[in-house]
């Protein structure tokens, strides 16, 4: 039952969830147009080196045991998303609004032993964006637009019911100039056989950089518990790039 449920509740439901990581969302096209206007604020940051991105992401080092480290999949647009006509859908993603990021680096990692965190996963990502006072604005709305949806009822195409809780509150860490973290607890339910899940991400923003941590879990609940320190990691290697 997990395998099928991650595949048709994760398909759905993480591309939603994570449309606050900022450095999860964007499609890495540097021609993609930039939804951003044309009159730029001066940058308060000198634009990090790629390497640099890459070196301050989460890397294997850094995740629990009985994870590896896997390619990174890219959400796409799906037309049968059953979120499409919901609370959760007509939030659109973050780079919607505030144009891919200038420069990002992300990681995913994926539970690699069934007993423990079976049908888990890890993401985490640095995006930078030239424009300061833009994504702080853009990052502030957003987040108040999630604390409107608080439940969603929802059917898949092949018949699967989900039932979900978010919450949504504000998270601080020491020099973090803006930062959220969104909750989402519920079940997934086909006419035989259901199961619960958790998903959670965190977003962190100082200056022109976000840092973001998230973790999807299908009838586990241990995984949430670690995510706080993963973000507070994250943030510090950023926190490494803008000083």
């Amino acid at each position: 039952m997990r395998i099928p449920l991650r595949r048709a509740f994760g398909a759905v439901t993480m591309t939603a969830l994570i449309s606050l990581t900022l450095a999860a969302c964007g499609d890495d096209d540097s021609d993609s147009p930039n939804t951003q206007s044309d009159e730029k604020t001066e940058q308060t940051d000198q634009a990090p080196e790629q390497a640099d991105l890459d070196a301050a992401v989460l890397s294997a080092g850094d995740i629990p045991e009985g994870f590896e480290q896997t390619p990174v999949e890219d959400d796409e647009d799906d037309p049968d998303n059953p979120f499409n006509d919901t609370c959760y859908g007509e939030l659109g993603d973050f780079d919607s609004r505030a144009g891919d990021p200038d420069a990002e680096a992300k990681t995913q990692f994926e539970a690699s032993d069934a007993s423990n965190f079976p049908g888990a996963e890890i993401k985490a990502g640095v995006a930078y964006y030239d424009d300061a006072d833009d994504v702080a604005e853009k990052f502030t709305a957003f987040v108040e637009d999630i604390k409107s949806c608080t439940t969603v009822t929802t059917t898949t195409p092949d018949g699967l019911n989900i039932n979900i809780t978010l919450t949504t509150s504000d998270f601080s860490v020491p020099g973090a100039d803006d930062g959220a973290k969104i909750v989402l607890s519920g079940t997934i339910a086909s006419s035989t056989d259901s199961a619960s899940l958790n998903a959670s991400v965190i977003a962190l923003r100082t200056g022109n950089y976000v840092a973001n941590a998230s973790t999807f879990e299908i009838d586990t609940f241990g995984l949430g518990a670690e995510l706080d320190g993963l973000a507070r990691t994250q943030f510090e290697r950023v926190t490494g790039l803008a000083e």
